[in-house]
């Protein structure tokens, strides 16, 4: 049975010991890991025989999220939207976890009114990612926000494709 659920602050031990392990760049999920609780975004986590195996970040105000500091366009930032991401499903957990753990997501934030659109990041190295986000939807930015030289010089090798879904 797994169990999707926002994390509190209470669940940091779990969280280090089951999810740290998986970390590519740890201080740059830490960053966040460290908000947990914070007013303005949550981290959503799942869990599947007492082991946590997954999290996605939903941040409510771009400003605070990775977009906000990729770029400053005010077409993008301005948007009544939510930004998700990061997210991370541990590897023997991939291919049937995360299309659960998304729908829950998507059906949770549907029943807000403060926003009109998902805005996510996909991956250009996840070739499943792009195909699964299309079928759900979703749609490449025709304009894709440029970040500042610093941040380019940082993600060129990971950032790949903004992508949103209106409501």
């Amino acid at each position: 049975q797994d169990s999707i659920f926002i994390a509190q602050r209470s669940d940091m031990e779990r969280i280090k010991k089951d999810l740290y392990p998986n970390l590519i760049d740890e201080n740059y999920d830490l960053k966040y890991f460290n908000r947990i609780g914070e007013k303005g975004l949550d981290c959503v986590l799942c869990e599947q025989e007492g082991k946590l195996i997954h999290y996605s970040w939903i941040f409510y105000n771009l400003l605070d999220s990775p977009l906000g500091a990729t770029t400053r366009e005010r077409s993008y930032i301005e948007r009544k939207a939510v930004f998700w991401g990061p997210t991370l499903t541990v590897q023997s957990s991939r291919g049937m976890v995360y299309p659960y753990v998304f729908a829950n997501i998507v059906n949770r934030l549907k029943t807000s009114k403060d926003y009109e659109e998902i805005i996510l990041i996909a991956y250009k190295g996840n070739k499943g990612a792009i195909p699964f986000y299309k079928r759900l939807g979703f749609v490449e930015f025709v304009n894709q926000p440029k970040p500042s030289l610093g941040i380019r010089i940082i993600r060129t090798l990971d950032f790949s494709k903004y992508y949103n879904h209106k409501k």
